[in-house]
């Protein structure tokens, strides 16, 4: 009987060293979700930054909007503008300049210290950031 249940305290320690490890680790789900949701929203980002600077390129002039800048590529009508992956909500595009423009997401993580080098240009605070 005394055996059994030093098993299980053993069982029971080994199961939760398990769990802990695992949270310091790759850290809790929801950083994992941030992370992801973080990383969709780059992409969204560059392939915006990507159909601004296609426009800008033809058209001598920024785009008014996003969908402006995507219209070249949406001649089937099946791309849609790129949203936050997590409110739905429209990334923000904004003129600054005749050559210059801002696109903001917000984000859900900080990368400032950890972004792989050929992303260096994405790296980002938590919270409302501009590139």
């Amino acid at each position: 009987m005394k055996k059994n249940k030093i098993t299980m305290i053993i069982l029971s320690l080994i199961v939760l060293s398990t769990v802990i490890y695992g949270f310091m680790d790759g850290g809790s789900p929801q950083a994992a979700r941030n992370k992801r949701f973080d990383e969709k929203r780059i992409q969204d980002v560059q392939q915006i930054k990507n159909w601004v600077n296609s426009y800008y390129n033809t058209n001598k002039v920024l785009p008014s909007t996003v969908l402006e800048a995507s219209a070249k590529y949406n001649n089937s009508g099946n791309i849609k503008v790129p949203t936050d992956p997590e409110t739905d909500i429209e990334y923000q595009y904004q003129i600054v300049g005749s050559k210059e423009y801002k696109l903001c997401a917000t984000f859900g993580t900080n990368t400032i210290s950890s972004t792989p080098q050929y992303l260096i240009g994405y790296s980002h605070p938590s919270g409302l950031f501009c590139f």
